[in-house]
């Protein structure tokens, strides 16, 4: 209940191992996470966060979310641009087969507790339950 609402973004964590173990940060942005305009946003905090950790930056995007993630990309640090990737659906095995032990999976969330709850469901519960990496959700008021 503390969170939904709150204008500062917050950072959700289940973690299983090691921050500094970790060698990858994996953005999964599943269909209708988020509007368009939140895309930049993401990207921009995702790009912070694999900086600080020092680690690449894979971002498997639906196909909503893909060309424009593409473009957005370009505006980040060049030196150290995400690798980006198109994939369907929410939650399936190719999916799961790219994150491993090692990867930090980030998944964003937006809006009321009703938009969150629409937009993902149980996919941050169904995730813990099949990934045995670290697990953080990014959630956006607006």
């Amino acid at each position: 209940e503390v969170i939904w609402g709150v204008e500062t973004p917050v950072l959700v964590a289940r973690l299983t191992r090691s921050i500094n173990s970790m060698q990858r940060l994996v953005l999964l942005l599943p269909p209708n996470v988020m509007p368009l305009a939140s895309l930049q946003r993401t990207l921009q905090a995702s790009h912070q966060i694999s900086q600080a950790m020092n680690v690449p930056n894979l971002v498997l995007a639906d196909a909503g979310y893909y060309s424009l993630a593409k473009e957005l990309s370009t505006e980040l640090d060049p030196g150290s641009l995400p690798q980006i990737e198109r994939t369907r659906g929410t939650l399936d095995a190719h999916i799961l087969r790219k994150i491993g032990m090692n990867d930090l999976l980030l998944v964003p969330g937006f809006g009321s507790r009703r938009r969150f709850l629409s937009s993902l469901g149980d996919l941050p519960e169904q995730l813990a339950a099949t990934i045995s990496g670290n697990l953080l959700v990014l959630y956006f008021y607006q």
